[in-house]
């Protein structure tokens, strides 16, 4: 794939390749197979005499992770000619929401489909949307709040999260450019692995000149939104005195390094004070950083409460919905700014093959899908993944040139199955909508699991709120559930499943929960918002932090 000289060119590229989607996956496809055909893999699968799609799916059959494992391995401990002919350059580490973090090696044009269209596309999308700004009015300035750290397996090969795998990778060779960030080098890659929550927010906090905001997912962004309304008297405070409140839990390292680099500024404390702190919670970013332009971060119905908290927050600052893409490839990109929620598939980075929802043993590729359509998604990768089942569930929505353009469902492992009634991420994140509707209840961190204590079986809703709650709160969680899942009301209707529980978490839990994750050196920053727990470790945490429970009663 080639370097781009600017961001309308990689712009171009994107459109150009969407709109010969189907000569694209056809070249993508040859070019694996034959730059592959020597591996061990390769050789098994016959790969050159592999003459087309047609072909391929006779010599290949599709995949899951465990058909990976032992080979990934065999890699780890340095082999190669596996799985492709290209080396590892990175391993991405999965958000590990189950069971133990996976590794996958990640090759050179895998990093740089990363770089074409985590940044360079998406610079040209914003830029063509907002023609009265030059690059420094636009890119001049951003508050990063995701972390990179810089991790090594033991041969010295980087590892990380798939967010900050060419971010990573340029700054060990220096070519990454860290002027645009309001924070400086330091701060963006610590040395290990910590919450830098406190520091970045006091850099972008002191700096009036913020151009734009970066996040991964929505939920990261709402969390430092809620951190700098909840502490905005001490934050004002160590602005105006260059100082950290020792309320704030920051190493005595990161203190030195803010007195040091961060003087008194009582005249930006001065403007902060003056700005109503209550009015913040409505069109909060334009008022504090006046010259903001956008905004960049993964939204979208999904995420249920915190989609909907964004955009009282952010106002009428433009939203850029940044990135498809999962530890195994980089998969689509939001064709405009102001999409929240749908994403072009790219032609040039996997061949996607799809199986509806309703008909899962066929499988088709772009050409015949159908717009309102669910499909689960299969991918072939040019870092050695053959017909890898990636396990999202997406709706396709519309058409891009000849790329199908998508919004992301849910993942078809995240289901809560007690009796075969299978709620999926969508359903739950409806019912929790429906719930703060009617009760008014504002949770700050809420999942569900299943609870076996009685018979029958019942759903448990874990909740961290300031709100009081009840036991009547239960039946509307009931009514909530039974209205946005048909087969959840008739499994209640025949006393298959019981009436559920919802148990109130004691304050600051989830923040306690990550704090936990960090100090093990696990990677909280590209996690999706927990909302099915299931793993016997994060339940036997979250148990222990009850502070009450509410129990729902039969009719």
């Amino acid at each position: 794939m080639e370097q781009y000289e600017n961001n309308a060119a990689a712009l171009a590229h994107f459109r150009s390749v969407c709109e010969n989607a189907h000569d694209e996956q056809v070249k993508l496809l040859g070019r694996i197979l034959k730059e592959n055909s020597d591996t061990e893999f390769g050789t098994e699968h016959g790969f050159s005499e592999i003459t087309g799609y047609d072909d391929f799916i006779k010599h290949v059959p599709v995949s899951t992770f465990s058909d990976y494992e032992k080979p990934i391995e065999r890699i780890i401990k340095g082999e190669r000619n596996i799985l492709t002919k290209a080396p590892p350059v990175f391993y991405n580490i999965s958000s590990g929401s189950t069971g133990e973090p996976k590794y996958f090696p990640i090759c050179a044009e895998d990093i740089t489909q990363q770089k074409l269209y985590f940044v360079d596309a998406p610079r040209g999308v914003i830029q063509e949307a907002l023609p009265g700004y030059d690059t420094k009015d636009l890119f001049g300035c951003i508050f990063r709040m995701g972390d990179v750290f810089l991790t090594r397996m033991p041969d010295g090969i980087p590892n990380g999260i798939r967010s900050g795998a060419y971010a990573e990778l340029a700054e060990m060779d220096g070519t990454f450019d860290c002027s645009c960030f309001s924070a400086p080098e330091a701060v963006l890659f610590p040395e290990k692995p910590q919450n830098m929550m406190y520091v970045k927010v006091r850099f972008a906090l002191t700096n009036n000149n913020i151009t734009a905001i970066h996040s991964v997912f929505v939920h990261r962004a709402i969390i430092i939104f809620e951190f700098i309304l909840n502490n905005w008297d001490l934050l004002i405070d160590d602005i105006e005195n260059g100082t950290v409140n020792s309320a704030f839990d920051v190493s005595e390292e990161w203190r030195d390094y803010i007195r040091k680099n961060l003087p008194p500024a009582p005249e930006r404390a001065a403007f902060l004070r003056s700005l109503d702190r209550e009015s913040l919670r409505k069109d909060m970013l334009k008022k504090i950083w006046p010259d903001i332009k956008y905004i960049m971060l993964i939204t979208g119905d999904s995420f249920g409460y915190y989609h909907q908290e964004l955009f009282r927050y952010i106002g009428g600052v433009p939203l850029h919905g940044f990135i498809y893409a999962s530890s195994e490839a980089v998969m689509g990109l939001p064709p405009r700014l102001g999409v929240t929620d749908e994403y072009v598939l790219l032609p040039d980075t996997c061949l996607f093959e799809f199986s509806p929802e309703d008909e899962p043993d066929k499988l088709i590729t772009m050409q015949e899908l159908e717009i309102g359509r669910k499909y689960d998604i299969f991918i072939t990768t040019v870092s050695g993944l053959y017909r890898y089942d990636l396990g999202d569930v997406v709706e396709v929505t519309g058409k891009y040139g000849g790329a199908p353009a998508v919004k992301i469902c849910y993942r078809r492992n995240m289901i809560l199955n007690l009796v075969d009634e299978k709620l999926n991420i969508s359903q739950f994140e409806n019912t929790m909508n429906e719930f703060r509707n009617r009760t008014g209840i504002k949770a700050e961190f809420y999942f569900i699991t299943g609870n076996f204590e009685t018979y029958p079986a019942r759903y448990e809703l874990f909740i961290e709120t300031a709100d009081e709650l009840c036991d009547e709160y239960t039946a509307v969680f009931d009514e909530c559930l039974r209205l946005n899942s048909i087969n959840y009301a008739g499994m209640r209707d025949f006393h298959e499943i019981g009436a559920p529980i919802i148990t109130k978490l004691k304050p600051g839990t989830y923040a306690g929960y990550e704090e936990d994750c960090r100090k093990k050196g696990l990677r909280v920053e590209q996690y999706k918002p927990l909302r099915f727990v299931a793993d016997n470790t994060k339940f036997t945490y979250f148990n222990q932090k009850k502070e009450k429970t509410f129990y729902g009663k039969e009719k």
